[in-house]
């Protein structure tokens, strides 16, 4: 992971921009459980119970992430929430925070519409817990050991 970074902090800001550009029809989906605390979404750690709090612009891009939706989809949705007119830079800065999300691999993108697993599908508070820990074994989400 570190050499996508730095690959990514050599290359000039208008080409890591054009590069953002590439995706906005891409889908994508998340690669992390996650759940709902305190009415805000976390992400979970792939084994126990240990979890990460985000940010509110990380939080509507992680519950959004379903592999239904496309990154241009995603960017006209959270525009109708802004009551005026968006922030000049909304665009951008949502194209750049999904960047760092898929280069800390918590997002993949795709060409076509999937459906995610049990476990990634749901906050981890509503699922069965038996069914996702055998889904997450069966997919090698987690180790046969946990």
């Amino acid at each position: 992971m570190l050499r996508k970074i730095r690959k990514l902090l050599r290359k000039s800001p208008a080409a890591q921009a054009r590069d953002r550009e590439k995706y906005r029809l891409k889908y994508f989906s998340r690669t992390r459980r996650f759940d709902i605390r305190d009415n805000s979404v976390v992400l979970m750690e792939a084994e126990g119970n240990k979890y990460t709090s985000l940010d509110t612009w990380t939080e509507i891009v992680i519950a959004s992430a379903d592999g239904q939706k496309t990154v241009q989809e995603l960017i006209d949705l959270v525009r109708t929430e802004f009551p005026k007119q968006p922030p000049q830079e909304f665009e951008q800065a949502l194209l750049r925070l999904i960047d760092q999300l898929l280069l800390m691999n918590y997002l993949e993108l795709s060409n076509r519409p999937s459906s995610l697993p049990y476990y990634l599908d749901r906050p981890v508070s509503q699922q069965n817990a038996a069914k996702a820990t055998a889904a997450m074994r069966a997919d090698g989400f987690i180790s046969d050991g946990n």
